[in-house]
């Protein structure tokens, strides 16, 4: 964690940044967050994550200062924390009012926080893989909006922690597998091709997962289907691998008792992971 932080208009001391009481995020969980990867003070994707926090604070009509705004102060904090890589994390919450559940009847000033941290050591997940669990998914039904209310997810990491597993993927009501709990889900299906479910109200629209649709996947020439798959084709998969900003292409060698494939992180998911590296280092030159 960043030892400046930014917090409603100003840069202050991490352990002098505090927060009222009567802040709607800290009674409701009434707010939104990003957490964005950079590199030599290059914000990576950063349109993808600022489309995303606008589209969730329309959804929750929540008011958030302009993109430009935002960039600049992420600028200035990683500036003073001396950061050259790393990642942003911004969360705004619908501000201080008292605690009633009803939106606020007249305009408060949302709460704006900032904070970076560096990138730590690569634990090289991409190239020895890791195992994952399946369990229900317990969240509501806008999973599209980042939320900061995150407890099933906690609960679904925590039980993934507890079975030795990396990340537990999430199974819906008709024994789909939905998304994983902080992470995308994919599979490399019997016919070779990518599968990851398609967006709707209860997936997150990952950034990671936009950059490989719409730039990685097409420049490898891999043929792609957004379409839902079961629990079963996920433990027949040929390949299996989850994405998200702060860890990118993690291949997947078990889910649950089921060894994928030989058991070692397969030919794509190194592809992937690899493709996207070089298009952040393109993008951090800039």
């Amino acid at each position: 964690m960043s030892s400046i932080v930014y917090l409603n208009g100003a840069f202050t001391p991490l352990e002098q940044a505090t927060i009222s009481i009567n802040d709607r995020g800290f009674q409701f969980a009434d707010g939104v967050y990003e957490v964005i990867y950079f590199r030599n003070h290059h914000l990576i994707d950063s349109h993808y994550h600022f489309e995303r926090l606008y589209r969730s604070c329309l959804e929750m009509a929540l008011s958030c200062p302009a993109q430009k705004e935002l960039e600049s102060i992420g600028d200035d904090l990683i500036k003073k924390n001396g950061l050259s890589e790393g990642f942003i994390y911004l969360q705004l919450t619908r501000g201080v009012w008292p605690r009633i559940h009803q939106y606020p009847t007249e305009p408060i000033a949302p709460t704006v926080l900032m904070t970076v941290k560096p990138k730590q050591t690569p634990d090289d997940l991409n190239k020895f893989g890791v195992k994952v669990i399946t369990t229900q998914d317990l969240r509501w039904k806008r999973c599209d909006i980042k939320s900061i209310s995150l407890l099933p997810n906690i609960m679904a990491k925590e039980k993934a922690v507890h079975c030795g597993a990396k990340e537990a993927f999430l199974v819906d009501d008709k024994g789909y597998i939905t998304e994983g709990s902080s992470t995308n889900a994919w599979i490399v299906n019997q016919n070779g091709h990518l599968q990851t479910r398609f967006l709707d109200q209860f997936i997150l629209p990952g950034t990671l997962r936009r950059a490989l649709i719409e730039h990685v996947i097409p420049s490898l020439g891999y043929s792609l289907k957004e379409e839902p798959f079961t629990v079963d084709q996920l433990e027949g998969a040929v390949e299996v691998f989850y994405t998200s900003t702060t860890q990118w292409v993690v291949p997947v060698i078990q889910v649950n008792d089921k060894i994928i494939g030989q058991g070692t992180p397969g030919p794509i998911a190194q592809a992937l992971f690899n493709a996207y590296e070089s298009r952040v280092n393109k993008l951090a030159l800039l």
